[in-house]
């Protein structure tokens, strides 16, 4: 999957003057909006070496000379981030997917986000995922046309 700028969930990228008595250098920022990934970030810069420092709201500003650096940095942390998930607004069919990711061997997490439970999932176990998602969901759908068609027929008598 290729990430792009516009899918980083990015809140600034700035650059500025630096004041002093040497020689001004101009500093780029960074901040993701996601804390875990911001946070991610600074330790993914402090262990390539590139020197940063950070702002207020959590900024972190570093020579425009180390924007290729700092580029690739964001994309690593971004792309080892990834992960597919999914959440259904029923409780009831949210815990019967994790029931089949479960009885198809496929292993799964749940993260909380924004108060909302998601089912997480490898990667690499994505298309099979795709199915059994699939087959609920078709599932689903032949249930509920049951249940109208019984509930039309017990009107009708």
């Amino acid at each position: 999957m290729k990430l792009t700028d516009t899918m980083l969930g990015i809140f600034a990228v700035l650059t500025v003057a630096s004041c002093g008595t040497e020689k001004p250098a101009e500093e780029n920022g960074f901040l993701f909006f996601d804390a875990s990934l911001q946070r991610a970030f600074v330790a993914a810069l402090e262990k390539e070496g590139i020197k940063y420092h950070q702002q207020g709201d959590g900024t972190a500003l570093y020579s425009s000379k180390d924007e290729d650096k700092v580029q690739k940095v964001r994309m690593k942390v971004l792309e080892s981030s990834f992960t597919p998930s999914y959440h259904f607004e029923e409780q009831e069919v949210q815990t019967r997917f994790k029931e089949k990711l479960r009885s198809a061997g496929i292993r799964s997490g749940v993260e909380i986000r924004q108060g909302q439970e998601w089912v997480t999932w490898s990667e690499q176990d994505d298309a099979r995922v795709k199915e059994i998602r699939e087959k609920l969901l078709d599932e689903m759908v032949h249930s509920r046309q049951n249940y109208s068609t019984k509930d039309q027929i017990e009107k009708n008598k």
